[in-house]
């Protein structure tokens, strides 16, 4: 009897009570320097071919063949615009092997040839005679157009095919030459003439050579003046203001301060009234560069929540051809390119309005340039290709997204859970198949290279095969539950998307955020 009433009078275990949660998407976008426990959930730790906006993530568009130089087995190096009094008559010029062709439209044509490289540094500058694209390659003579036509300016008392790089401040078109601590610069309102030199070496007290010339706007107390930066090859920016060098009462030291080395020619970017520059540090900007040391540099620069990526990046690649930085206004971006290898790149990609980082791959950019508010590429084989446009990459290839946000403990750190369920809501406006599911406790699995079908063979992370059949080319907002696996402490979401098909519209896909539905206790 006693056994009797011990079976009846025992207690049931309570099932597990089911909750429900809802999270942003990576917003914040792509952080590689938190600790993975401690990143909050508007961070991602992988966030490849999408792009973070402000209130969500979008997969990046396409690019697309815009004009062939039949140059087979030679890259477009440099890509320049020629900015007409009617933007009606702007040009675009891009250079390859020996030779510099009109690329404006889809059939270029050459207008310079027997050169020696195809790696131009350029600027446009306006005197009283007209308007005029300005290119120095270090090697060549320079050259410039003038609206209609290409000629070589003459410049006396320096060799002109040591001008590697070029800029204008005060009036002035400022030279570096090659390995050369001197600075050189022509005469107010010209283009040619004689030049005039000055020494930098003295403050150059690390060694090394002048790399580049930038300006940089700030306010010194008496409102915004323009000053001159030289930045020198071992990382020394040396500041400047003034209008003639010539007289000293007309020109002055500002200051000379340490940073980390510049990586390549296109070592900086003008961004309004500041100077970004790319460094081994990582992207700078010059306005907080005064008054920090450069152990802390990286607290101050543009790249900061992706700093070991960048810091890995140029320690692998600094000597490589292809870094530059461009704004691309129209897409609310700035991309920073890095090459990987001689011939592949990654672009790390920042929104200009949030900072939120991202990465894109799949894209081997030699080289950028905006021309008429529109984003374009040098490629291999003599290619120009624009960028954020259509549905695919050249060759119909496919566009796949990969995104892994933070790992989520749901406000209970110390408990075991199991999660049930997810609802990924996104909008959608293509032919798009998607995989979703999640990673647990830290657990992070090679990106698949690979199209999403390839997905369902894998075991390694819990995931669930969401809506495979073909979407409707129409934008729809889309919210159905997918059933996922997973038991452990923290979750992290993985989405993997591909795009595949043809046509000029870029594809609508952005992520909204997300709802789980999870059991406290994992599994009973």
């Amino acid at each position: 009897m006693p056994a009797t009433l011990g079976r009846v009078g025992r207690k049931a275990a309570n099932p597990p009570v089911a909750k429900s949660a809802s999270r942003p998407p990576p917003v914040k976008g792509w952080n590689t320097v938190l600790p993975l426990d401690a990143m909050k959930p508007e961070y991602a730790v992988l966030l490849d071919n999408w792009f973070a906006q402000p209130g969500y993530v979008e997969l990046r568009g396409g690019h697309a063949e815009h004009s062939d130089t039949s140059e087979t087995g030679s890259a477009i190096e440099s890509l320049m615009t020629y900015h007409a009094v009617n933007p009606s008559n702007d040009k675009m010029f891009g250079a390859v092997g020996t030779k510099i062709y009109d690329v404006t439209g889809a059939s270029p044509s050459s207008v310079v040839t027997s050169l020696t490289n195809a790696r131009w540094q350029h600027i446009n500058f306006t005197t009283s005679g007209g308007k005029f694209l300005y290119i120095v390659n270090g090697e060549d003579s320079p050259q410039y157009y003038d609206g209609s036509s290409w000629s070589t300016p003459t410049i006396n008392n320096i060799t002109a095919a040591d001008i590697v790089h070029i800029a204008s401040h005060k009036s002035r078109i400022w030279f570096v030459l090659a390995n050369s601590t001197k600075a050189a610069y022509l005469p107010v309102d010209s283009i040619q003439g004689n030049a005039s030199t000055v020494e930098l070496g003295t403050f150059f007290t690390r060694g090394g050579y002048l790399n580049a010339i930038g300006t940089w706007t700030r306010d010194g107390g008496n409102g915004p003046d323009d000053y001159i930066v030289f930045i020198s090859s071992r990382g020394q920016v040396v500041v400047f203001q003034g209008t003639d060098p010539s007289d000293a009462s007309k020109w002055s030291h500002v200051g000379t301060y340490d940073i980390g080395a510049p990586i390549g020619r296109r070592c900086f970017l003008k961004i309004g009234a500041d100077l970004a520059i790319i460094t081994v540090d990582g992207v700078l900007p010059m306005s907080l560069v005064p008054g920090i040391e450069r152990g802390a540099a990286a607290k101050i620069a543009l790249t900061a929540n992706i700093q070991p990526t960048m810091n890995d990046a140029a320690k692998n690649g600094a000597s490589l051809f292809g870094w530059q930085l461009i704004s691309y206004p129209k897409g609310t971006m700035a991309l920073l390119n890095v090459p990987l290898t001689a011939d592949t790149f990654n672009q790390y990609v920042m929104n200009t309005i949030t900072g939120a980082w991202s990465r894109f791959t799949g894209i081997n950019a030699y080289c950028w340039e905006i021309y008429q508010d529109r984003l374009f590429l040098g490629g291999p084989d003599g290619v120009v290709y624009e960028a954020d446009v259509g549905s695919v990459d050249p060759g119909d290839a496919s566009i796949t997204g990969n995104m892994k946000t933070a790992f989520d403990y749901f406000e209970t750190r110390g408990q075991l859970k199991r999660w049930t369920m997810i609802r990924p809501k996104i909008t959608v406006g293509a032919t798009i198949t998607p995989a979703v599911g999640i990673n647990v406790d830290f657990r992070s699995d090679e990106t698949p290279a690979v199209s999403i079908a390839a997905l369902s063979d894998l075991a390694l992370w819990d995931r669930a095969i969401w809506d495979t059949d073909e979407w409707p080319p129409e934008q729809v907002f889309r919210n159905e539950w997918a059933t996922i696996t997973g038991v452990g402490y923290c979750a992290s979401t993985q989405m993997l998307v591909s795009v595949s098909g043809s046509g000029n519209t870029k594809p609508v896909l952005r992520v909204n955020g997300f709802d789980y539905i999870y059991e406290p206790g994992g599994p009973v």
